[in-house]
């Protein structure tokens, strides 16, 4: 009950609705920011389908990858140079040497840089959510090779 009373609020605060297939939970009715989704066979891209059906949401692949993994905040609008990243920010010589463009979070100052692994995990999304193609409008550092953070 706790659980569900801290998950509660913090959507009422954030003005989320919970996604769940605890019908349960749906029936106790906590809150009315909640969308049943359904049990059973489906795949995530139908369970994805369905929600953005719903809400009427849409994606484009600027969206994709546009959040920080640590702490879900935003990054700068601009890419830093390795001139301009945040003390401490343990990204390694060799990619300060290798890489152009940084993302650096505007929350937690995490540095992200895209190379081999962000186009792997792009792609996958992109497959996901059907109908996308990449337009290659992101900043696409010249020499990246590795995509992760530090």
């Amino acid at each position: 009950m706790q659980a569900y009373r801290q998950l509660v609020e913090q959507a009422e605060e954030e003005k989320r609705i919970i996604l769940t297939q605890d019908v349960a939970f749906v029936r106790q009715r906590y809150t009315g920011q909640v969308y049943l989704l359904p049990n059973g066979g489906h795949t995530i891209q139908d369970l994805m389908r369905k929600v953005f059906e719903r809400f009427g949401l849409q994606v484009s692949e600027l969206s994709l990858l546009s959040r920080c993994q640590k702490c879900n905040g935003t990054f700068h609008e601009h890419p830093a140079t390795a001139d301009e990243l945040p003390a401490g920010h343990n990204v390694p010589d060799e990619l300060l040497k290798r890489i152009d463009a940084y993302w650096v979070c505007q929350g937690c100052s995490q540095v992200y840089w895209e190379g081999s692994k962000f186009d792997r995990a792009l792609h996958g999304l992109i497959e996901r959510f059907s109908g996308l193609e990449y337009t290659g409008q992101r900043h696409k550092s010249k020499n990246a090779k590795d995509f992760g953070q530090k």
